[in-house]
């Protein structure tokens, strides 16, 4: 079983993996919303860390925790269309929205994944 991460951990994991061009924005994979022209991403966690993955090379393999900045989020949050923003304009927002809103919700999510695995 891997170790439960700190809603600190998380955090840090999130926020150091958008800095570093590990975490792109995602798509609303989750609810079937699938733009070919857009990057098709989603977070996960992996192995006690927070990473990214692919719906169209996983499948039937995809995990039930699946969360992510998404490119409707950072739209709404910039006010201009994805298309229009740089890759540091993206990252900055992505990062404005966690500082903004946190990353409770998804933490509670990651927990709960967690109990359904034990």
């Amino acid at each position: 079983m891997t170790k439960e991460m700190t809603k600190e951990e998380f955090a840090a994991q999130i926020i150091e993996g958008i800095k570093a061009g590990r975490l792109d924005p995602c798509n609303d994979v989750m609810f079937g919303e699938i733009y070919s022209d857009l990057p098709q991403y989603y977070w996960t966690v992996e192995n006690g860390k927070v990473t990214e993955e692919s719906p169209f090379y996983i499948d039937d393999e995809q995990p039930e925790f699946r969360f992510g900045v998404t490119i409707s989020d950072i739209e709404n949050y910039t006010e201009k269309d994805f298309g229009e923003l740089s890759e540091d304009e993206v990252k900055q927002a992505m990062l404005g929205i966690i500082d903004d809103y946190g990353v409770d919700d998804w933490y509670d999510q990651y927990q709960q994944s967690l109990e359904m695995e034990d």
